[in-house]
């Protein structure tokens, strides 16, 4: 009911609202709310999240000059996103500034050591002054840095961020006026090529430039597939390439399939997202690689995708990969289990333990050395445990404290008998649980682990006798 609504919810919503006209491009829309918004509640040039959206909205509804007002009403001069819009402000109020202002920015990104969101914005500044200058080498400069940052929080909302699609859009306007000037025509590959070359060695840029051109127009996969590799090559040698490689392949409309790029840079960029956290990339890359890297053998290629398949969630694909695997490899090494075994960890944390327990039967526990054997029974026990299998989990905490014989005493035995005792507590089985519990009183050093056991054997009592009166 009403009365129990957050007052402040209706704001929020309200505010929710103009971002969504915002981001569906309904610039009047967003500046009616906008108004209405300022009618109905009180607002302070503290709120810079207000200030941001205001002042988002009256750019886009082309009122700089208000957005202007607006922004000068943060007393701080240190946010980045509040300087950035003031000086795009001004570019949309007075153009003649774009000159100045571009040349502004250029000295400031050479001259100082800038975070990743005052360079983004820095640059965004720029390539807004490049566009209204109509300099496209000048937009594109800005726009290869602003993608190779690989911002992970955007500086602007939605309406103000840039795209791989448009510097797809720069590079084939001036791959065509490089064609244009050459006289070169679509369908005359052996031509566009022999330019091409000749541009690489001292214009590397005007030759990405032409292969770009070339490749969103022609039909041929095995030419486009040759382009796109010399597009890769001539930016893999920038500082930041492989960012940029990255943003212009898989997150653009303009490459429809990754396949297009050559086996090699796919596996630099599954690292580059794997190193990033960008699983969804990695997993769409690693799909369309039938063979392992260089180096790698079919089995440590597997256990990396089976991994990467479960970071996102696909648990069933995962699991079909590595029986696939172990049919095909009966026999593996020990280098080749530790990544086996990390695999199953993975699932552990996302809580999959009936496959856990499933897929540590594929092994051949018996042919290995006792000290793998006792961490394998033990990392099976957990997944027990949290199944609330207490029975079975206790069997395999007490096969891991017991499979080393001169061992069963250390603190990995003491911890693996100790879980053994909690599970057979939580299983009802008392008599079991303090017969263990009793064992450890004798053999135990820690003052701690020993309040602890003589509380547990407390309650084992207890409860047998609750379970002796009913």
């Amino acid at each position: 009911t009403l009365e129990y609504r957050d007052p402040s919810l209706p704001a929020v919503w309200r505010r929710l609202v103009i971002r969504a006209y915002l981001q569906m491009q309904q610039e009047d829309d967003a500046r009616k709310a906008l108004v209405k918004y300022e009618r109905d509640y009180q607002t302070s040039g503290a709120d810079i999240d207000w200030v941001l959206l205001q002042a988002q909205v009256l750019l886009k509804a082309n009122r700089p000059d208000q957005a202007l007002q607006v922004l000068q009403k943060v007393e701080s001069e240190d946010e980045v996103d509040i300087n950035a819009l003031i000086l795009i402000a001004q570019l949309q109020s007075n153009p003649k500034n774009a000159q100045s202002i571009y040349k502004n920015m250029r000295e400031r990104l050479a001259g100082q050591v800038l975070s990743k969101p005052e360079r983004w914005a820095i640059l965004y500044v720029a390539y807004h002054a490049a566009k209204i200058l109509a300099d496209q080498p000048a937009q594109v400069l800005n726009l290869e840095s602003m993608l190779s940052l690989d911002i992970r929080y955007p500086v602007f909302d939605e309406s103000f961020q840039i795209s791989a699609d448009e510097l797809w859009e720069l590079y084939n306007h001036l791959g065509l006026v490089i064609a244009n000037d050459n006289g070169l025509l679509f369908g005359n590959d052996e031509t566009w090529a022999k330019l091409s070359d000749k541009l690489i060695k001292g214009q590397p840029e005007k030759a990405l430039q032409l292969n770009a051109a070339s490749v969103l127009h022609a039909e041929n996969f095995s030419i486009k597939q040759h382009q796109h590799k010399t597009i890769v090559e001539i930016l893999e040698k920038r500082v930041s390439g492989l960012e940029l490689i990255n943003k212009l392949y898989l997150h653009s409309n303009k490459v429809s399939d990754v396949s297009v790029l050559p086996d090699e840079v796919r596996y630099r960029l599954v690292d580059y997202a794997l190193a990033e956290g960008h699983y969804y990339e990695a997993a769409t890359l690693m799909k369309s690689l039938k063979e392992p890297p260089a180096g790698k053998t079919v089995f440590d290629w597997r256990m990396r995708k089976a991994r990467v398949l479960i970071l996102q969630g696909e648990y069933d694909e995962s699991d079909k990969l590595i029986r696939k695997t172990f049919i095909e490899k009966p026999k593996i090494s020990r280098a080749e289990l530790d990544r086996y075994i990390q695999v199953l960890f993975d699932l552990q944390t996302v809580q999959q333990h009936e496959q856990v327990i499933k897929l540590f039967n594929l092994l051949y526990i018996e042919g290995l050395n006792k000290k793998l054997k006792r961490e394998i029974y033990f990392w099976k026990a957990e997944s027990y445990f949290s199944l609330s299998e207490y029975d079975h989990a206790a069997l395999f905490y007490l096969k891991s404290g017991r499979a080393v014989t001169d061992a069963s005493n250390d603190l990995w035995a003491q911890s693996a008998r100790f879980k053994a005792g909690k599970s057979l507590m939580l299983a009802k089985i008392y008599d079991d649980a303090e017969k263990i519990y009793t064992q450890l009183l004798s053999i135990t050093n820690s003052e701690t682990r020993k309040a602890l056991i003589n509380q547990n054997l407390q309650k084992i009592r207890l409860l047998k006798s609750t379970k002796e009166k009913n």
